[in-house]
């Protein structure tokens, strides 16, 4: 109760307190609640001083709750709660009886009368939320924990005597509060005794208010609304059953405006179905009927259910119900609408990222790997689409394989082969390239990096389905037989695909050899026994005879053991070109005569009679490791990332063998002065290659042919002249001698671009 003042001469009012309450009526809610804050906290100064100030705004917040507009009624109700919480646990804080005495002051019909039957009729309305607001904020600060039977008494028959047309929601809400905050005592003898009329009714006559108040019900007071109830008015022992589940989603989706997903309803129905791990059966029994059925009249039904997705989401606690949740009806829903993502508006288009965001917050979570990689083949078959991705510029099937075991990354990798190769007309051509780079990127996940033979296996089969005729990429077809072969239209993809492979590097050089001369040795066995009419692009007689000479030098003993990692660095570079004869076989065939000539005078050791060659007069011979150079430079030149990564590998190799000669060859097309390079790297090229093969539009790459094995560009090399280049911007700034200083640095980092940065073994 409010401290009596003591007596003596009255006290006046401080009228301070008047100027707070225009600010509740403003239409910006942060005016609101500054106004609230200023008035709350000017109460609470000196409050024994402020009696009359207290019981005036008291009066006054009670009275303002009941105005005739929104705007008007939030203002007051902030201002009474925020109030009411300060003083609660204080002698100064009001009782509940003292408060209903201000509301039948304060908010009496006879005191209000309208000029006509509308005026009347609205202004009723306007007093009953009023008095409900008031119960609210009783209910709302918990006031109401310590009330006696009678004071609970008041506040149930006040927010009944509410309970008529518009302002039913309001009151049931704070009801279900209510119910919340109370002992089952109280609620089977006070409570439901006054509620259960209303409540008792035919579910085709319940709305999302009295659905919620039951539910709130149920949960605090498991026992307390017995079976009997639920099976007279819903046919069921309890809300959540099978048999209730169509019911409860129809109530979800059946909705007018997008406001109502706002009622609390949603958020707690969703949380009870979770925490009784019901949500996939409700989802089965109750969702995916509505989102499967075409002539669905719901207005809001893709909104309504990414909102419900994202809930459940959000709050899942076991993750065996998610691919339940990835029902046929949701993704047929997601790809239909993510297909034409730019035309939906930008609240949409946001609603559908939370919902990858939450579904790929659930990923590191989930410690069922196989629950993964049901999530995963949901995703990438139909009715989705690997390509979801694409569509929704998003990332959902990249951060699930990131999370992958290594035995699980290989059974994703065969779902991805089963898609690339499936038979049914319904799989674009689109979606078998875009899971075929997926599966490449695959192969060199961390968690399968030491599974050699089950990756050369999916290199072999990339081979098979982009070089030879193959229907399966396991068994080779002669052209005759071709009319089963995988579709033209997918060979390029295939065929970069495999290119792509090969340009991962191996620690060791003998490791990189063993990998390269497996490849060859499969390769020449196909052509040995079936011939070259196997080859998409049959290899002329010329070009073959490169092949063979490929295949000798590799499979040839090496004399000079002092020279075996010379040899080995050069086996590495004649099996690159030998390979490279599927895809340039000109450049491959002159580059493969070249290494092999090299490769003769470095056993015969020809370079050490250069000096007797030039004591004799006679104008000697370029230095082997000069025309190694020269064939790098042209190599280099050419639009193939492969070549690039194998040169920048091999070449630290050969350094110790440079000589100024090779040197001048390097700078010679370096032009450091305009920042042009033609051995680095174009920045539009490839920046990060083989990390984005499924965020970016490389089919279009693909499908253009494989001359460029890839055509992509050395993403680390563009990364560095971007840096260098931001390095010389204010050169010219600066004296000759200083740019001749400057120059030498970024010579050697230019060339160090170049030619490869790897230490050699």
């Amino acid at each position: 109760m409010i401290p009596v003042a003591p007596q003596g001469k009255p006290a006046t009012m401080d009228k301070t307190v008047f100027r707070f309450f225009d600010k509740f009526t403003s239409a910006d809610e942060a005016t609101r609640v500054r106004g609230a804050c200023e008035l709350i906290s000017f109460l609470a100064s000196e409050p024994e001083k402020k009696e009359k100030e207290r019981a005036y705004a008291l009066k006054r917040l009670i009275r303002g709750v009941g105005s005739n507009t929104n705007a008007s009624r939030a203002g007051y109700f902030t201002a009474l709660v925020g109030y009411l919480e300060q003083v609660k646990d204080t002698e100064l804080c009001p009782g509940i009886m003292e408060i209903f005495g201000l509301v039948k002051s304060e908010l009496s019909d006879s005191d209000k009368d309208g000029d006509d039957d509308d005026k009347q009729a609205q202004l009723k309305v306007e007093l009953r939320i009023g008095k409900i607001s008031v119960c609210g904020a009783i209910i709302g600060t918990g006031l109401v924990e310590g009330a006696s039977d009678l004071e609970l008494q008041t506040v149930l028959k006040t927010l009944k005597k509410g309970m008529h047309k518009a302002a039913t929601p309001l009151a049931i809400m704070y009801l279900s509060e209510l119910v919340k905050r109370i002992d089952t005592k109280k609620f089977t003898s006070v409570l439901w005794p006054v509620v259960e009329p209303k409540l008792n009714v035919a579910k085709e006559e319940q709305t999302m208010d009295t659905i919620y108040f039951l539910l709130a019900a149920t949960s605090a007071h498991k026992k307390s609304v017995n079976k009997q109830f639920f099976q007279n008015n819903f046919g069921s022992p309890r809300m959540f059953h099978e048999f209730n589940y169509p019911y409860l989603a129809n109530l979800l989706w059946d909705i007018k405006s997008t406001v109502t997903i706002n009622h609390p309803l949603y958020d707690y129905l969703l949380e009870q179905l979770v925490e009784q791990d019901k949500v996939a059966s409700f989802w089965t029994h109750g969702v995916e009927p509505i989102l499967k059925d075409e002539g669905s009249e719901h207005k809001f039904k893709d909104i309504v259910a990414l909102r419900v997705l994202i809930t459940i989401l959000n709050r899942l606690k076991t993750f065996q119900s998610l691919p339940e949740l990835l029902s046929p009806g949701l993704l047929e829903m997601v790809l239909r609408k993510t297909k034409n993502f730019a035309q939906l508006s930008e609240d949409v288009r946001e609603l559908y990222q939370e919902a990858f965001e939450a579904l790929i917050q659930c990923y590191p979570k989930i410690s069922d790997e196989e629950c993964k990689l049901q999530v995963f083949e949901k995703l990438v078959s139909a009715p989705s689409s690997v390509l979801i991705e694409k569509y929704a510029s998003n990332k959902i099937i990249q951060n699930l394989l990131a999370t992958l075991s290594g035995e699980s990354v290989q059974k994703a990798a065969q779902i991805l082969k089963t898609l690339i190769l499936s038979d049914n007309e319904a799989v674009l051509n689109q979606e078998r390239i875009h899971a075929t780079q997926a599966l490449q990127k695959l192969l060199y996940n961390r968690h399968v990096l030491a599974e050699n033979d089950w990756r050369l296996g999916h290199i072999k089969f990339f081979l098979n389905m982009g070089v030879f005729y193959s229907a399966d990429g396991q068994k080779i077809l002669k052209s005759s037989k071709n009319q089963s072969a995988l579709s033209a239209e997918l060979v390029p993809t295939m065929k970069s695909s495999f290119f792509h492979c090969l340009e991962q590097r191996h620690s060791k050089l003998a490791d990189e050899k063993t990998f390269l001369l497996s490849i060859v040795e499969y390769v020449h066995e196909i052509l040995e026994g079936s011939g070259v009419k196997t080859l998409r692009v049959p290899l002329s007689d010329e070009h073959l005879q490169y092949w063979h000479r490929m295949y000798k030098i590799v499979n040839g003993k090496q004399k000079n053991q002092q020279n075996q990692k010379l040899a080995t660095v050069f086996h590495i570079l004649v099996l690159y070109m030998g390979l490279h004869l599927f895809s340039d076989p000109d450049l491959a065939a002159s580059s493969i005569a070249e290494l092999e000539s090299v490769m003769k005078r470095v056993q015969g050791k020809k370079s050490a009679s250069k000096l007797a060659i030039k004591q004799n007069g006679t104008t000697a011979e370029p230095e082997w490791i000069e025309v190694v150079v020269d064939l790098f430079l042209n190599l280099m030149s050419q639009n193939s990332h492969l070549l690039r990564r194998v040169i920048g590998h091999v070449f630290p190799h050969l350094s110790a063998e440079l000589t100024l000669t090779a040197f001048n060859q390097i700078l010679s097309v370096i032009n450091l002065k305009d920042k042009t390079n033609p051995l680095s790297v174009d920045e539009k090229g490839d920046d990060g290659a083989d990390d984005s093969k499924m965020e970016t539009d490389e089919e279009d790459d693909d499908t253009s042919g494989v001359e460029s094995d890839g055509g992509d560009s050395d993403g680390k090399s563009s990364d560095s002249e971007e840096d260098d280049d931001d390095d010389e911007e204010e050169e010219d700034e600066f004296s000759d001698d200083e740019d001749g200083e400057k120059v030498t640095d970024k010579m050697r980092l230019a060339i160090q671009q170049a030619l490869g940065g790897a230490n050699p073994e």
